[in-house]
């Protein structure tokens, strides 16, 4: 079995792309959240994603 390549420390992996399909008003009022706080809509999905991982155990 091949081993897997392990990043060097210091570095990371690049991110998975994951495309997902959402309601156009959820989605508007996420990018408005994202400018509110100067950041990215895939951040605050990501955020959120750690979040519902952790309340269900799975992080």
């Amino acid at each position: 079995m091949a081993k897997k390549s392990v990043p060097a420390a210091g570095t990371s992996l690049p991110n998975k792309v994951f495309g997902v399909r959402m309601d156009p008003e959820l989605a508007k009022k996420m990018k408005i959240l994202a400018v509110k706080k100067d950041t990215q809509v895939y951040k605050l999905l990501e955020e959120a994603i750690v979040d519902f991982l952790k309340k269900h155990k799975e992080l």
